[in-house]
């Protein structure tokens, strides 16, 4: 049928073969330019640049045809002629377009089927330039990258050249090294083998060590044992290494000068005690020349001058220590006549003997004294019904006995509102809640603050619990003995300190002191350092009767921030007491 159209209307037909061989160039041309895109857009873009050039050629001859088109020429009559014929010649297509209506729309929806694919190889072809272009972007970049690389390469190429050189001159050194190292190596594995040897020797060495040292402590644990037991059958034995007598003469009066090393007693060592023994009118004294001691002792005396008494009195634990040392001594001296010591030659043994004798003796008659370097407040407890006054007391000695730290509280019970207490109590807890601070102490009690042993007396009728000492030794029960009627000394020594506290001072001091005289006129067990104190006492027992406040030495006081607490037993709130020291 197509056929037929084209032969009927041979114009159409043309311009429909001319269509269908466009079609087949652009399908063509389409193909190539898949494969020839980089070259087909080249091409383009000189023709695009031809076509501007003719599309401006084309334009100047436009303006000229527009201008001869303005002057009338036969050649436009011939125009008009010809056109006359043309329209005629139209009529007839008209004519013939009307028949052939039907096969012009068959034609149509044809051509819109070609137009469709036409549009899509438009839509490829704009595809395929945006495409292009984006290769060509990428195909500069990859240009630059190129560009880098080969400088890259040159610059790897020249420093590749260096390196060679470093490289070699590098490997000769490393192969140095390498040598030295491994001669080093060599040494030192040496040497390890030597020490691992050594090692192996120390370590049987250690365990043949060990096991000597575990024989030598349960040897240790024998001598201690069997010292112990020396002691006990042997308590005046006292160990030493040398001792030496010289004489001196100061102000024309003659002195026995002692030096003793490494002296041991009962626990109690002194690398080196210098002491010095004098006679003057009949009187044998003692000073100890390597401490702050400053005077001249004289026991004999200290019933009968003030200054004597004083400086007995007046002794710390240090110093009372070297004191009862020296005597010790020079009775272990006298014991073993003169055979353990270095004598000088200027020095008269018999002579001397009987002063020494009598210096050991009349020192042995004083009494103990408790004595303590210092006083601190700890603690002031207000409750309504009881009260206390919470104590440490530093550097405790009695005897033999001696303390670092011992608490002590005087208690006041039954408080009445419009006045104080009859009935006191002195308390000795835990010394910081821990240790006990003797060593027949008992937990007799117990309240907020722990266990405590607890001594109670009645002011009223004058008269003392006895049965809370009945539990202790005889060491201790002269020890507490002596904290008890310490305590009057203690509280005025802490009021001489103004330390303020919620009550006054000679309340506090006054309700001791009841407790004091209860217990001194009691039928009490007797209060003695040991049972040689107590022989002491029954030979002279009017010795240092004219002393006051006997069995206490000077104190020190010092102030420690207090709190409140409730008593547990009372269980009632206490008002915020502080305490402050001015001196």
């Amino acid at each position: 049928m197509l056929q037929t159209l084209k032969r009927k209307f041979p114009y159409f037909g043309r311009k429909l073969s001319e269509i269908e061989v466009a079609l087949l160039e652009l399908g063509k041309k389409y193909s190539d330019f898949e494969v020839h895109s980089e070259l087909e857009l080249a091409r383009l873009k000189n023709k695009v640049q031809e076509l501007e050039k003719e599309n401006e050629f084309v334009l100047i001859q436009l303006f000229q045809a527009q201008s001869e088109l303005d002057k009338p020429s036969p050649e436009l009559l011939e125009i008009k002629s010809q056109f006359e014929k043309f329209r005629h010649e139209k009529n007839k297509i008209e004519i013939a377009l009307l028949e052939g209506e039907n096969e012009i729309h068959s034609l149509k929806r044809e051509l819109e089927r070609v137009g469709s694919k036409n549009s899509n190889l438009t839509q490829e072809v704009a595809s395929s330039k945006k495409e292009l272009e984006s290769l060509n972007v990428r195909m500069m970049k990859f240009v630059e990258i190129e560009a880098a690389y080969h400088s890259l390469q040159r610059e790897y190429e020249m420093l590749k050249i260096d390196s060679q050189d470093s490289l070699s001159k590098l490997q000769g050194e490393m192969n140095l090294i390498i040598a030295t190292k491994e001669a080093e190596l060599s040494k030192i594995e040496t040497e390890n083998n030597r020490l691992l040897k050594n090692f192996h020797k120390i370590q049987e060495d250690l365990e043949s060590l060990y096991l000597e040292n575990e024989r030598y402590k349960n040897d240790t644990i024998s001598y201690k044992a069997r010292w112990g037991r020396l002691e006990q059958r042997l308590p005046s034995y006292i160990d030493f290494s040398t001792i030496r007598i010289g004489i001196r003469q100061i102000g024309g009066q003659d002195q026995v000068v002692w030096s003793v090393a490494n002296y041991f007693k009962s626990g109690q060592f002194f690398e080196a005690i210098n002491f010095a023994t004098v006679l003057v009118d009949g009187v044998s004294g003692i000073g100890i020349l390597d401490a702050d001691f400053g005077s001249v002792f004289y026991p004999s005396l200290v019933g009968k001058s003030t200054v004597q008494r004083d400086l007995y009195l007046g002794f710390n634990h240090s110093q009372a220590q070297r004191i009862e040392s020296a005597i010790n001594v020079m009775a272990s001296v006298l014991d073993f006549q003169w055979t353990t010591t270095s004598l000088d030659p200027n020095f008269d043994p018999q002579f001397w003997r009987h002063p020494i004798s009598t210096l050991i003796t009349d020192f042995r008659k004083l009494p103990v004294l408790l004595r303590i370097n210092e006083v601190k407040l700890k603690l002031e407890v207000k409750n309504i019904d009881y009260e206390n006054l919470w104590l440490e007391l530093h550097d405790v000695a009695y005897g033999n006995f001696y303390a670092k730290k011992i608490e002590l509280r005087v208690g006041a019970s039954m408080v009445q509102p419009d006045g104080f207490s009859m009935y006191p109590k002195i308390e000795i807890p835990l010394v910081d809640g821990i240790e006990k601070p003797f060593s027949s102490w008992y937990a007799e009690s117990s309240d907020t603050y722990g266990q405590k042993l607890e001594f109670r007396f009645d002011l009223s009728k004058k008269v003392m619990d006895l049965q809370s000492w009945a539990k202790l030794g005889a060491k201790d029960i002269g020890l507490c003995a002596a904290l008890v009627n310490s305590l009057p000394k203690v509280l005025a020594g802490l009021r001489d300190e103004k330390i303020a506290i919620g009550r006054e001072w000679s309340t506090w001091i006054e309700f001791a002191s009841g407790a004091a005289k209860i217990l001194n006129g009691s039928r009490a067990p007797v209060v003695a350092a040991d049972p040689e104190e107590i022989k002491r006492r029954d030979d002279d027992p009017e010795t240092l009767s004219d002393m006051p406040n006997k069995g206490l030495s000077k104190t020190k006081s010092k102030h420690v921030a207090k709190k409140t607490a409730p008593d547990a037993r009372i269980n009632k709130k206490v008002k915020k007491i502080t305490v402050s020291s001015k001196k």
